[in-house]
């Protein structure tokens, strides 16, 4: 079993990985799930409500690497893409490209 605890303001985020079932609690929403594999040093996570794909490496120090992108666009108010090129022209709300990874470490308690 793999517990991820990441630490947000005001509360923590969690993801418990155990026998192929990836939850992620959510305090008085329930509990998102979905499912894992791991192939190598590759584990990969897909939520069961929208099927997002979440991708970690496991490095050769024990960390954990977690690589985010997202190409930007416009968006309607249900998270949606619409039309729009630019800020300009969008719609809805437009959405800058990012990108980030978090490296998550063993910490024994």
């Amino acid at each position: 079993m793999l517990l991820v605890e990441l630490f947000t303001f005001p509360e923590a985020m969690e993801f418990v990985l155990s026998d192929g079932i990836a939850n992620a609690p959510q305090g008085d929403d329930g509990t998102n799930t979905g499912t894992y594999t791991v192939d190598g040093t590759v584990i990969t996570i897909i939520d069961d409500e929208d099927s997002e794909i979440i991708t970690l490496t496991i490095n050769a120090d024990g960390t954990l690497t977690m690589d985010n992108s997202n190409s930007g666009g416009c968006f309607d108010d249900e998270g949606n893409e619409v039309e729009g090129a630019s800020d300009d022209t969008c719609s809805g709300n437009w959405a800058q490209p990012s990108c980030f990874a978090m490296i998550f470490n063993l910490v024994a308690s």
